[in-house]
Formats: C-alpha cells, sequence, structure tokens
C-alpha cells in the first residue's frame, strides 16, 4: 500500500484540514468538531482507554469530547471545524454522540472526489464541491470557502438520504 508522505493542509475562516500519515493518540480533546477520515481502509477510534474500538472510514467528533485514533499505516485526513461557524452549526445538528459514524457511502463519495494523492488544491475542489445533507434530505453545499445552507437544492447526485451522518 502506498501512502503519501507528504503532509499538507488547507485553510479558510471556519475551519483547517490537515493531511498526512496516520499514527496513534492519546485520549484527548479539541474545542472543534473533528472529522477523521483515512483514504484507503478503515482507523479505529474510542473515547479512551477500557472503550471499545470502533473501526470505520470515517468519523465525526463533537467539541471538547475525548477520543483517540489509530491509523497508522493510513494516509489520514483530519478536518478542524469552529462549532460556532455556519459550517459548525449544520454539523453540529447532525453528530448524534461524542464521536458518530459517517456512512461507509458517504465515505467513498468523499475519497473518490480527493482522489489517492493528496494536493491544496484537490482538498479546496473536495471542500467546495461535496455535500452534506440534512435529515429532510436538504442539501449543504461548501461553497466560496464557507458552507451555504441551500434547502431543497436540486442535484445529479443519489440521494442524500445515504448520506446521514448517526
Amino acid at each position: 500500500m502506498m501512502i503519501d508522505p507528504k503532509p499538507g493542509a488547507w485553510v479558510w475562516p471556519a475551519a483547517m484540514i490537515v493531511w498526512g500519515p496516520g499514527s496513534t493518540s492519546a485520549r484527548h480533546s479539541h474545542h472543534c468538531i473533528q472529522l477523521v477520515m483515512v483514504l484507503q481502509g478503515k482507523l479505529r477510534i474510542r473515547s479512551g482507554p477500557g472503550d471499545p474500538w470502533r473501526t470505520r472510514g470515517a468519523a465525526l467528533v463533537r467539541p471538547d469530547a475525548n477520543h483517540e485514533v489509530d491509523a497508522r499505516g493510513r494516509t489520514l485526513l483530519i478536518g478542524f471545524v469552529d462549532p460556532e461557524s455556519e459550517l459548525g452549526t449544520v454539523l453540529m445538528e447532525r453528530i448524534k454522540s461524542d464521536i458518530s459514524h459517517v456512512p461507509a457511502t458517504q465515505v467513498e463519495q468523499w475519497r473518490l472526489s480527493l482522489g489517492s494523492k493528496l494536493t491544496p488544491m484537490r482538498v479546496e475542489r473536495w471542500v467546495r464541491q461535496d455535500r452534506f445533507c440534512d435529515f429532510d434530505n436538504s442539501t449543504y453545499f461548501w461553497c466560496d470557502g464557507w458552507i451555504g445552507a441551500f434547502r431543497n437544492c436540486v442535484t445529479t447526485e443519489a440521494s442524500c438520504a445515504d448520506a446521514k451522518i448517526v
């Protein structure tokens, strides 16, 4: 398996996205919403020692929630989102627990958009083009470096129902 050894970052006012070789982290927390995603395979995530590991392609972590991640041997993308931003508000409405599973169908869609080798240009395109969906199938588009909540937009994508975060 090839791992892109070149770490990188893409920043805008609501969030910062970083990527590079995955590793392990001890129990910690951030005052932000965190997206953790591996480009291939799965990572392991849990609230801390004594809690069971959960294996998945990506997860969303609530602000100030304790968590630890094991992404050894994978390329890891981490998004840190300001919880008070418009994007953060949209995401907080969808995160149902401290560590929330991102469905495999959504992870695969994001991976296809990002490609196998991350660059700032690819990450920016992903941020601007991919969507987060509401439970009533409204679509939230990333646009111009911030999230715009455009309800009832028409897309050529499959139903947003597959992209619910639980």
